[in-house]
């Protein structure tokens, strides 16, 4: 069976598992009730993303991809079970964030150990190598990167849609640094795709945790299993990875500078104030757009100009810098 063919029934199980979930998801009041830090505006099930988690390690056993890939990145993936099964269980009773956040950063932390740190980097020559530091570093990037989606899908479409982009796009910059990572990619797309088709503005199932950290480990893992490689993927990747990090990180940084508490739930992300403006809709389009029409060709640029690599990242990141000052994020009045 080809990676299509293949891909294709992933996104259709995908599809059909995240109906059943909507059911399970009703029938036991798994809901994301509606709150005054809410984006949406009735109660709604959450928890559809674990069809993605499902359909995905479906397809990876029978593309036998686990005989493709080797041990070391097959351990990785299947680590991402421990991310998933954390966020399952706070789909339902709401586990402390102390708690999720310590089994991410024991998931990060046994992934750098295996890697033995970060890849080495040349931001200005001679290239640099951190040591045991690069281990400490590499932990904090995996846990931030992990929790990525779970401060991000906040608003319909955006988590699985930035799954999609992400998956296709590092397909196509690793088709010839990673070979062995496009399958997985493609499957992991076609995932996303099929619990899309539930979550597409106006969404009749939220993803929830059991996928949100799960998809940012993913991605995370992906491209630092690559950087080893390549190390101009870390900075690719970053690049590809803008519209999260950038909204993610300035909020979190003014609300933390503001003295508020980072742990509390809120709404003050950039995208969620936008989609309050303008629709969920409206934003998930122009996200589509700010990934395929900017962050998609700065990435490629650096990618084959490795010596710009900080500049061009720099240079992508600087627009969603102003949009999230534009769009007051992080501040408690709008």
């Amino acid at each position: 069976m080809n990676v299509l063919t293949l891909g294709l029934l992933v996104f259709l199980a995908s599809g059909l598992f995240t109906g059943v979930m909507r059911t399970y998801a009703l029938k036991h009041n798994v809901m994301d009730n509606v709150t005054a830090r809410s984006s949406h505006q009735q109660p709604t099930p959450r928890g559809g993303g674990l069809a993605i988690v499902i359909t995905f390690y479906l397809g990876l056993l029978v593309f036998n991809l686990t005989e493709v890939v080797d041990f070391q990145l097959n351990v990785f993936l299947w680590l991402g079970l421990c991310i998933a099964a954390i966020g399952f269980w706070d789909d339902h009773v709401d586990i402390p964030a102390r708690w999720r956040l310590l089994v991410h950063t024991i998931t990060s932390f046994a992934v750098m150990l295996m890697f033995s740190g970060m890849p080495e980097m040349t931001v200005v020559e001679p290239s640099f190598e951190l040591g045991l530091v690069a281990v400490l570093i590499g932990v904090a990037g995996l846990t931030w990167g992990l929790n990525l989606f779970n401060f991000m899908d906040g608003t319909d479409g955006i988590a699985a849609s930035e799954t999609i982009f992400l998956c296709l796009a590092l397909a196509i910059l690793l088709s010839d640094i990673n070979p062995d990572m496009v399958p997985v990619l493609l499957i992991l797309a076609s995932s996303a795709a099929g619990f899309l088709c539930w979550n597409w503005p106006k969404a009749k199932i939220f993803m929830g945790d059991v996928s949100s950290g799960f998809l940012g480990f993913v991605m995370s893992l992906v491209i630092l299993h690559s950087a080893i490689k390549e190390p101009v993927v870390l900075f690719g990747g970053l690049i590809l990875f803008g519209v999260f990090v950038v909204d993610a990180s300035y909020t979190l940084l003014y609300r933390y500078v503001d003295g508020q508490n980072c742990l509390q739930a809120h709404c003050t992300h950039a995208y969620q104030r936008a989609a309050k403006k303008f629709s969920h809709l409206n934003v998930l389009l122009t996200v589509w757009a700010i990934n395929i029409l900017w962050l998609f060709p700065m990435a490629y640029g650096v990618m084959h100009n490795p010596e710009y690599n900080v500049i061009g990242l720099a240079v992508a990141y600087l627009p969603l810098i102003i949009l999230a000052h534009c769009f007051k994020a992080g501040r408690l009045q709008e």
